[in-house]
């Protein structure tokens, strides 16, 4: 049986990350965090209270991969906040904390679980065959409350990728 491999620190990467595109409002990276595992991780601005991300991973091995994403917050609170929070909100784990007049979540795609590490975050599994790609997309949103956030973090992860990377084109 393998040992488990964990990648945290892109200079332990097979491949490190490489930016590919860099407009005002997007930038793209790609890597490969283990060998045969290619990653494009993508970062937009749609708004001034919101960031969007995208993480497509593509199996180009012959061997299948099983992997943890786990993707982590933290938030140091002005006044009368409270420190980022794994929890179910509105039949999703997302994020969620509170800095002074605002409130902030942050959304994952796919059904994550709230991760068991030392830090706030979200965790999912993926079962990468070769050949597979899949993509899981994110955001955070801040809005004075937790239901505009929400519906903020939402809208922004959802929104239509490649018309956005057009119009940044």
């Amino acid at each position: 049986v393998d040992a488990v491999k964990t990648r945290t620190d892109p200079a332990s990467f097979h491949q490190p990350p490489v930016v590919t595109h860099c407009y005002p409002n997007y930038i793209s990276l790609t890597c490969e965090p283990f060998d045969g595992v290619n990653l494009t991780a993508e970062y937009h601005v749609p708004v001034s209270s919101a960031l969007a991300g995208r993480f497509t991973f593509h199996n180009r091995s012959i061997l299948p991969h099983n992997i943890r994403l786990e993707w982590s917050g933290l938030l140091s609170p002005l006044s009368g906040g409270e420190g980022m929070v794994a929890q179910t909100l509105e039949y999703s784990t997302v994020l969620q904390g509170r800095t002074a007049e605002l409130a902030v979540i942050g959304f994952f795609s796919g059904g994550p679980a709230a991760a068991k590490g030392p830090y706030p975050g979200l965790t999912t599994q993926l079962e990468l065959y070769p050949g597979a790609t899949q993509t899981f997309q994110w955001s955070v949103a801040a809005m004075p409350s937790t239901t505009e956030a929400m519906e903020l973090a939402r809208a922004t992860a959802s929104r239509p990728w490649e018309a956005e990377i057009a119009r940044c084109e």
